[in-house]
């Protein structure tokens, strides 16, 4: 909104009936921007000019363009390599000076969390310690994207590492910390864990690990151990003899995806990490055309 504001300013437009023409003009100005960022402001202008309507202000009401309604963004998958490092760099991190409000040390159990259920960050860290079932080894999903609650499991390993940060976090003496309500995942003030703060020592802890060690225009984020999750448990599902497609509702279900169709561009992130999986003349090998027959005029 400040962005069209300062073009009203700029053009000396004081009509308030916003036109397709005015819309057309304030397009040609953004020139650097991207067609997935261009999409949402053409979001924000349909909005804004419905708002005007009811309001008894005659506007013309802008179509989305079709470019740009997709992400395109390319996610970064983590080598296997990489996934262990970031383990072992993540039990020996240290804060570099007095702090008493830091996530660091909920990190370890957190990424391997990400990794092993392939949750979101938020998700993670919405989970409250009635959430938790530790005899049973699952884990509830209340606060989701898209409203679907489900049940994660909890592998051996990260059994192991929940119930050492659990009884760590109970050795710090702070009222109510871990009472039912509160969360799972807090500072050593026992507050919860803010996103951008998780991010800022992933940050850290990819410079500590070398991560990545070659120039990539995408740069990998926390979010993308939900995309490498995903990918490597199909790559095992597919190793283990089960075919890729008949393997993607279960990916789905892992994910918490609504429809399979989310799930579905992980065939092609698998296919581009291992593609000795898709074999010539298995009954997913027409998924993944050999481009050299393909003719463009």
């Amino acid at each position: 909104m400040l962005e069209f504001d300062r073009f009203f300013i700029e053009y000396n437009i004081t009509n308030l009936n916003i036109t397709r023409e005015l819309i057309l003009n304030w397009k040609a100005t953004r020139l650097n921007d991207n067609p997935r960022n261009l999409y949402h402001k053409y979001v924000a202008w349909v909005h804004f000019c419905r708002y005007m309507c009811s309001v008894g202000i005659d506007c013309y009401v802008p179509h989305t363009p079709k470019e740009g309604r997709q992400n395109d963004y390319i996610p970064y998958i983590y080598t296997h390599e990489e996934i262990k490092l970031l383990f072992s760099n993540a039990d020996k991190l240290r804060i570099e000076r007095h702090r008493n409000d830091t996530p660091m040390f909920i990190l370890p159990a957190f990424l391997r969390l990400l990794y092993s259920t392939g949750i979101r960050i938020g998700e993670a860290l919405n989970i409250t310690n009635q959430d938790v079932y530790f005899e049973e080894r699952i884990i509830e999903i209340n606060d989701t994207k898209n409203d679907r609650k489900r049940i994660v499991a909890i592998n051996d390993s990260l059994y192991k590492v929940l119930v050492e940060y659990q009884k760590f976090k109970e050795s710090i003496p702070v009222k109510g910390m871990c009472d039912a309500s509160k969360n799972f995942f807090v500072t050593q003030k026992g507050k919860p864990c803010l996103a951008n703060n998780i991010h800022a020592w992933f940050r850290r802890l990819l410079e500590y690990s070398d991560i990545p060690k070659q120039s990539y225009f995408n740069r990998p984020r926390v979010h993308d151990i939900r995309h490498t999750a995903a990918v490597h448990a199909l790559e095992k599902l597919v190793k283990s003899g089960e075919d890729i497609y008949c393997a993607l509702p279960t990916i789905s279900v892992f994910l918490g995806h609504k429809n399979i169709k989310s799930t579905e561009a992980y065939v092609r992130l698998t296919n581009e990490m291992f593609p000795d999986l898709i074999e010539k003349g298995s009954i997913t090998s027409f998924v993944f055309p050999d481009m050299r027959y393909n003719k463009y005029e």
